[in-house]
């Protein structure tokens, strides 16, 4: 009874694994937004994330802006990650509205199907591929303490690469 208890807290679902990746690209969005000054500061509010042993920034839906990228992660992205329709994300930023890009983050998504039980999510900065970074879960071979560390590494590399740039032009 116990070895089959513990073997099934070692094992990562296929829902797990979805809620992961869920809380991932929300985190790399917010600190992406965080770190290019997308919103002001005080949109922002730290969260510690005990699963991940560290703290982001969670993005407050303090005006219409905000609001709407919030709405979108939680609704639309979502939604389509259950569904297992997205498979690849853009993420944009442009000088202006109807400007031109400056920047762009792409995160890529496959799925288990028949065959795999892979999940994966990858994370590029269109432009800067060396610098992207991937997260899988093969449900048969990764314990959750190991998909915890795959997802500090993606979070470190990405906040790692965003400090190398540029600064952002006082619009976006």
């Amino acid at each position: 009874m116990v070895v089959t208890q513990r073997v099934k807290e070692a094992e990562i679902t296929e829902q797990d694994s979805l809620l992961l990746t869920r809380n991932l690209l929300r985190i790399a969005i917010f600190n992406i937004s965080y770190i290019r000054g997308l919103f002001p500061e005080e949109y922002f509010s730290d969260k510690s994330v005990p699963a991940l042993e560290m703290k982001i920034k969670k993005l407050m839906p303090l005006d219409t802006e905000s609001r709407r990228l919030i709405d979108w992660m939680e609704k639309g992205v979502y939604e389509a990650l259950q569904k297992k329709y997205l498979k690849t994300l853009l993420f944009c930023i442009c000088e202006q509205v109807d400007g031109p890009m400056i920047e762009e983050y792409a995160f890529s998504f496959t799925y288990a199907n028949a065959n795999s039980e892979e999940v994966s999510m990858n994370v590029s900065r269109i432009g800067n591929k060396k610098n992207g970074v991937t997260v899988k879960a093969n449900n048969t071979n990764v314990t959750p303490d190991q998909m915890r560390r795959s997802a500090c590494k993606m979070v470190r590399t990405l906040v790692q690469l965003m400090r190398t740039l540029d600064r952002m032009p006082t619009e976006v």
